[in-house]
């Protein structure tokens, strides 16, 4: 008996980036129509983002991005050729997402222009930052652990910094974002009342759907921090009003504090 040659191409092919991209494919088909569906999921396993070229073992199908933080799906640039479907994808920082193909394609490729993502305001920098109860005026986003004020320094827990800005030309058909820059650890924002949800991995940005009006705006950014400075304040010599409790020392006076809060400006942008 001769020996058998199987020509198996690779299942998804990721080119043009130095990054490690993990992936993982499931197949699934429906049991009354007998379709067949592809899943992808995909992750970029690098603190900074890029971008790759993906070429899918799929042909005949539309792909779809499927975002599990939002739980929004989008449609992608691609090109179906030689049997298989290339894709250019961006990658943020630690993403990950899903790239379904469900639907039969009807052209064998199609182009989804690029969004340009605009400054459109600087938030002031006078922010009420409230922190275990304790008001502070805050003219510099820094980290905590950088203030002169003890309770603020080796503060641990929820910190709300909240200011009204007012805001005009707003147009209706735009899709604004919120950028909190650099946070440490994660941030929740309220926005004329509205929670427009939780961010708590790089970039830390945030979308202001229909929250953002034009006149006075009211926003609310919560942010919390580990635990880490308060053992730290807890473990000072003078310290008699202890709020932590540990079985062991874990950290000591000298210990490094770890920076907390807004560390960088806030920023309104515009994609478009």
């Amino acid at each position: 008996v001769g020996d058998v040659i199987y020509d198996i191409k690779p299942d998804l092919e990721i080119m043009n980036t130095d990054h490690k991209i993990l992936f993982r494919h499931r197949q699934i088909t429906d049991n009354s129509t007998k379709a067949v569906s592809h899943i992808y999921w995909l992750n970029n396993r690098n603190i900074l983002g890029t971008k790759a070229d993906l070429s899918f073992r799929v042909s005949g199908l539309v792909p779809e991005l499927w975002d599990p933080e939002t739980g929004k799906t989008s449609k992608l640039s691609y090109e179906i050729k030689n049997g298989r479907t290339l894709i250019k994808a961006n990658f943020k920082s630690w993403d990950a997402f899903f790239i379904v193909f469900k639907n039969k394609a009807n052209k064998m490729s199609n182009l989804v222009p690029e969004k340009i993502e605009m400054l459109v305001q600087n938030l002031d920098l006078n922010w009420d930052l409230n922190a275990g109860g304790n008001s502070h005026k805050i003219n510099k986003l820094e980290s905590w652990s950088n203030s002169e004020n003890k309770d603020l320094k080796y503060f641990s827990g929820t910190a709300t910094y909240s200011q009204k800005f007012n805001f005009s030309n707003l147009v209706a058909a735009a899709h604004y974002v919120l950028d909190l820059g650099e946070v440490k650890q994660v941030a929740e924002v309220i926005l004329n009342g509205q929670n427009l949800g939780t961010v708590w991995k790089t970039p830390f940005k945030i979308d202001l759907g229909n929250a953002l009006k034009n006149g006075e705006n009211n926003l609310e950014i919560k942010v919390t921090n580990t635990w880490v400075n308060r053992l730290i304040g807890d473990a000072q010599k003078l310290e008699t009003n202890k709020t932590t409790f540990t079985t062991m020392p874990f950290y000591k006076e000298d210990g490094q504090l770890m920076p907390s809060g807004l560390i960088s400006d806030v920023k309104i942008m515009m994609l478009k």
